[in-house]
C-alpha cells in the first residue's frame, strides 16, 4: 500500500519557534482526527531563521488531500490568534511516499 504525505514548510522569522510549536499542537489534533491518518512529524529546518515545517502521513492521496483541506481553517485561525507573520509564501504539497524503512 502506498502512503501519501502532506508536506508543509514556512518561515516565521527569528524567535518564531514558540508560535510554530503552538501551531503544530493545534494542527496535530486536526490531522489525528482525519481518516487514514498514520503519523505526524513537525520539523525545524533552521531555528535561527524561524524555518519550520511538517510531514504528515496518510494511507491514500484522497485522505491526504482531505486532511490538507480540513487543516486550512485551523491554520488560518491559529495564525491570526497568535499574530504569526510568515516571511514569504508557505509551501504545501502532497507527496507520494515510494519507499519507507523502519
Amino acid at each position: 500500500m502506498t502512503d501519501y504525505a502532506v508536506v508543509t514548510r514556512a518561515t516565521y522569522g527569528p524567535a518564531g519557534r514558540q508560535k510554530a510549536e503552538e501551531l503544530a499542537a493545534r494542527l496535530a489534533s486536526v490531522y489525528r482526527a482525519q481518516p487514514g491518518f498514520e503519523r505526524a512529524d513537525f520539523l525545524c529546518f533552521d531555528d535561527a531563521a524561524g524555518d519550520f515545517g511538517s510531514l504528515v502521513l496518510f494511507d491514500s492521496r484522497a485522505h491526504a488531500e482531505a486532511a490538507l483541506e480540513a487543516s486550512q481553517q485551523t491554520r488560518e485561525k491559529t495564525t491570526r490568534e497568535l499574530s504569526i507573520v510568515r516571511l514569504g509564501t508557505p509551501q504545501r504539497s502532497i507527496a507520494e511516499v515510494f519507499a519507507s524503512t523502519t
